[in-house]
């Protein structure tokens, strides 16, 4: 529930939507456009700051804790400004270091196979959808594969912000022309604090909820750029309205604050003027809590609608980004930070560090008491390795005497150490085993190691099937996006790509109809898959079973119900060498190739036939030359 509307409600007004056809649905966003044409821009202006409003208080304490496993993350800790320079300030970076150790597993699972992902129709008995789930593979195998919208690279940086701070980075997926006008596909990453979502948004459920707000600086002449090319208006009037500083003071992070997060400074450009914008994706209510339009989307800046109103283009997604949580919460959308339950123990550690340090300079470097009456040169109290010290003369007694010595703590301190690695490691599920690591125990059989491995390796599995999810939400995003904007027209076309493809032919059959029936034509009700990472940790396994496969599949009693190509491959993709083995569309060439030659012979005979030359013997075989590399091998 939020704003007073039930969002089961909300989501049965779209289902109804998403089942009309396409004419009909035309005619309804006509008049839902007359109807919110009628309703002032203020309405709009106050409808996005009470929705930023009310995330930005559900989730005040959460992304202060986002902050505080941020500068965890980035080796900083607020406790080191209070210290004195004589005192120790190490940080550890094992925060760092753990998310980017979790953050490997993901892209080793992802960059390893390059068959990360697979679609799976939900009629696998039509081929109008088997040859839909080919065409869709191939487009998605190839746009993901590109410089702007690389997903190995991108989906592992947005899995390194969720393993830091419970909730990965939003990917924004964009259809845009790059600096030569060329339409392409990009994946932008966006920061969790940058975006306000409801706060009724179901764990897991990356579209759920009434909104959600994507709040970004931009500089002023991009804006006035993108109003010359038709996206924005009304940018004159963006000086003239309020502050970037909304007065409520709500979902307001300044610029000083962003680049601190960065790791640099705020320099202010006094010829550079940024200016706040807010981009709303999701339900518009009336001040009565009643819909205006179920699924919608325009951009404020600065109390200036700069782009209204108007019905979200794509018929499956409520707004255009993908994020997700690693290791999520059973009740709220924002999951846990790697280390965010044994942080305390990090900042104990880093705690222990320094006191054993400062200690120790106590210890090694010597103190003095000085009497300087006994001093040739009173004012000479500097002291240094191999320096004369002059008395006075016919003075009794040492001007220069040592402190005794405090005894070292190293014994405990180690203890210590070693209980704070291990409540750590346990905490933070990476594990020494899991890293490739024996540990500092050294009396520890081969059967613990399995076991403990096996553990760790159980809990991580868990965590990677959830980043799988979000994978999985990236690429089904990524189909609806391509679907919705991307056509033959393109130059980047449909063409260059599919070719003699069948189902791209049928495809350049409907190009004249409109684009909500090429929109329904593409369509395809499917599943995605991913399962490169909880692959990566069962490799072994996975690997000894196809063993034992093949060895079934090569007998004669279970040889002819074995899928023989399919096993071969699969050992291919496993090994990470499926250059090695030839492909479908290979043997299908290779076939083709065959029955011609096939068909050419055929033909020659009959043609010798015809001519009087007879036909070859059947069951005749070619002898060897003589003295060639067939000589000695048997007929």
């Amino acid at each position: 529930m939020a704003f007073n509307v039930d969002q089961q409600q909300i989501d049965q007004m779209m289902a109804v939507m998403s089942q009309m056809a396409p004419g009909d649905l035309a005619e309804l966003s006509e008049q839902i456009q007359e109807e919110t044409n009628a309703i002032p821009d203020g309405h709009y202006v106050d409808y996005v700051d009470e929705c930023i409003k009310e995330s930005y208080e559900a989730s005040k304490k959460r992304r202060d804790k986002d902050n505080i496993l941020w500068k965890a993350h980035e080796t900083e800790l607020d406790s080191m400004a209070d210290k004195e320079d004589w005192q120790s300030q190490i940080v550890l970076n094992k925060p760092f270091t753990t998310t980017i150790q979790a953050k490997s597993l993901v892209r080793r699972g992802l960059m390893e196979r390059p068959e990360y992902f697979n679609l799976d129709p939900t009629d696998k008995e039509n081929p109008l959808y088997l040859a839909k789930t080919k065409f869709w593979e191939k487009a998605l195998k190839y746009w993901t594969g590109t410089r702007e919208a690389y997903v190995p690279h991108v989906f592992a940086d947005a899995a390194e912000m969720g393993f830091a701070v419970g909730q990965s980075m939003s990917i924004k997926i964009l259809w845009k022309p790059d600096q030569n006008g060329v339409f392409r596909l990009y994946l932008v990453p966006v920061e969790p604090w940058k975006t306000y979502p409801d706060p009724d948004r179901q764990p897991r459920m990356s579209w759920s909820g009434l909104y959600n707000i994507h709040e970004e600086w931009v500089d002023y002449y991009q804006l006035k750029e993108m109003e010359l090319l038709g996206h924005y208006q009304n940018i004159d009037q963006v000086k003239m309205g309020r502050s970037s500083k909304s007065g409520d003071g709500y979902g307001y992070e300044d610029k000083e604050e962003e680049r601190k997060k960065k790791g640099q400074e705020h320099a202010r450009n006094r010829y550079r003027k940024a200016v706040l914008i807010r981009e709303f994706w999701g339900t518009i209510l009336d001040e009565n809590g009643d819909v205006l339009m179920p699924n919608a989307s325009y951009t404020v800046c600065n109390g200036v609608i700069i782009r209204p109103p108007r019905p979200n283009p794509f018929s499956r997604l409520k707004w255009p980004w993908v994020d997700f949580s690693p290791i999520p919460h059973l009740l709220n959308f924002h999951g846990y930070g790697i280390y965010e339950t044994v942080l305390s123990v990090w900042q104990f550690q880093n705690a222990l560090m320094n006191l054993y340090i400062d200690n120790e300079n106590w210890r090694i470097n010597n103190m003095y008491e000085m009497a300087p009456d006994k001093l040739e040169d009173p004012s000479d109290d500097e002291i240094y390795p191999g320096k004369i010290i002059r008395k006075k003369a016919g003075v009794d007694g040492p001007a220069l005497t040592p402190v005794s010595k405090a005894q070292s703590n190293l014994q405990d301190v180690q203890f210590m150490w070693s209980m704070a690695t291990n409540l750590w490691e346990n905490g933070s599920f990476i594990t020494e085993l899991l890293k490739g690591e024996q540990g500092e125990r050294k009396k520890i059989t081969a059967t613990e190691i399995q076991l403990k491995l096996q553990q760790s390796i159980g809990v991580f599995d868990s965590i990677g099937k959830d980043v799988e999810r979000g994978g999985t939400e990236l690429m089904w995003g990524i189909k609806e996006v391509l679907t919705t904007f991307w056509d033959d027209l393109d130059r980047v076309g449909m063409k260059d790509i599919f070719g003699q493809d069948p189902f791209y032919q049928q495809l350049m059959m409907s190009g004249m109809l409109s684009p909500q029936a090429r929109m329904e034509t593409m369509n395809l009700d499917c599943e995605v898959k991913i399962s490169g990472v909880s692959k990566l940790f069962d490799r072994a396994n996975i690997i000894e079973k196809l063993k034992s496969l093949a060895m079934f599949s090569a007998s004669p009693q279970y040889g002819p119900y074995a899928k023989h190509a399919k096993i071969i491959r699969r050992f291919a993709e496993e090994l990470n060498q499926s250059d090695l083995v030839k492909s479908e569309e290979e043997i299908q060439k290779e076939n083709m190739m065959k029955s011609r030659q096939a068909g050419v012979q055929n033909a020659i005979a009959k043609a010798m036939q015809a001519a009087g030359g007879g036909a070859p013997v059947q069951g005749a075989v070619e002898q060897p030359i003589q003295g060639g590399p067939n000589a000695n091998q048997a007929t």
